[in-house]
């Protein structure tokens, strides 16, 4: 049988996802939680990390498998008589251990609804992180999982009339991906209305839950672009950029508006800052750690504003 192993890290940037959303190579997610091994007919997964483990399988014709593994097992998914051919995601969390004493600490803030010593216990570094999620798409066609070839930090660009190969080593052409794989953009050349929620990015999943999300961006990178195709010089014609977190490992958990055009960073927000660190209120002053300025520019460090 022949085998192909990734790392957890290098498998969500390998362009297997790419070719699951038919668009260019992505950079790879954050977080590694196992590292995959594939067969023809198999998909395991080998943990990183301590803790319970929730997997997570979508599929075509509403394909939808689950289950929870207890720490030291291995989490696999099988091809089956009954598997179609079509593109497949799996999410993999893993949830991370909650000492007794914590858990005692979250009962009495429950208990007194005071969440103090919960604050407290969080910006010591005590408090545990949020479930590590990796995730990734895969095609099954013709009976095997199947990837693009290529570079696996290059990914893959264009379309697929080139075919592609399985891990046996057979080639594949572009029109046998036609069989639940859509192979083209949607393009609407009228007003889009959406009577709800909507989701983008290549983590959401069919059955999103939204809460009150009206609109939600979703995966490993996060960025809106403002993309300014003027052309004469009198226009004013900058490109603007919201992005949300460095995409490199060890890189700043941040909110920032950047110029593009500029290639400048003029505002930036980072993750755990105080509330109302910057506060403009109703009357146009402005608070540095206070939501109630008393002067045109007021900061709080003590009790007197300055």
């Amino acid at each position: 049988m022949n085998r192909i192993r990734f790392s957890g890290a290098r498998l969500v940037s390998a362009s297997l996802l790419a070719l699951a959303l038919l668009l260019p190579g992505t950079a790879a997610a954050d977080e590694q939680v196992a590292e995959v091994y594939v067969d023809d007919n198999v998909i395991a997964f080998y943990p990183l990390v301590e803790g319970q483990l929730v997997f997570h399988v979508t599929g075509p014709c509403n394909y939808d498998f689950r289950k929870v593994y207890r720490e030291g097992e291995t989490p696999k998914w099988y091809l089956s008589e009954e598997t179609i051919d079509g593109v497949y995601r799996y999410t993999l969390k893993a949830i991370p251990k909650v000492p007794g004493a914590i858990i005692e600490v979250l009962k009495r803030a429950r208990e007194l609804d005071d969440n103090s010593e919960v604050n407290e216990l969080c910006r010591e570094g005590k408090m545990p992180g949020d479930p590590l999620t990796q995730s990734h798409g895969f095609v099954v066609l013709e009976g095997r999982i199947a990837w693009k070839p290529g570079s696996l930090e290059e990914g893959f660009g264009g379309d697929l009339d080139g075919g592609f190969s399985s891990i046996d080593g057979n080639s594949y052409s572009g029109d046998s991906l036609q069989h639940g794989i859509p192979t083209k953009d949607f393009v609407i050349n009228d007003d889009l209305i959406v009577d709800g929620s909507a989701c983008i990015g290549f983590d959401c999943v069919d059955g999103e839950s939204f809460g009150f999300d009206t609109i939600r961006v979703k995966e490993n990178n996060l960025r809106i672009k403002f993309d300014d195709t003027s052309t004469a010089a009198s226009y004013p014609r900058n490109d603007w950029q919201l992005t949300a977190n460095d995409s490199a490992n060890g890189g700043a958990s941040k909110f920032s508006i950047d110029d593009i055009s500029g290639n400048r960073t003029p505002f930036t927000v980072e993750a755990n800052a105080r509330s109302h660190s910057l506060y403009v209120d109703d009357g146009g002053r402005i608070g540095s750690r206070t939501s109630t300025p008393s002067t045109e520019i007021h900061t709080i460090d003590g009790d007197t504003p300055t």
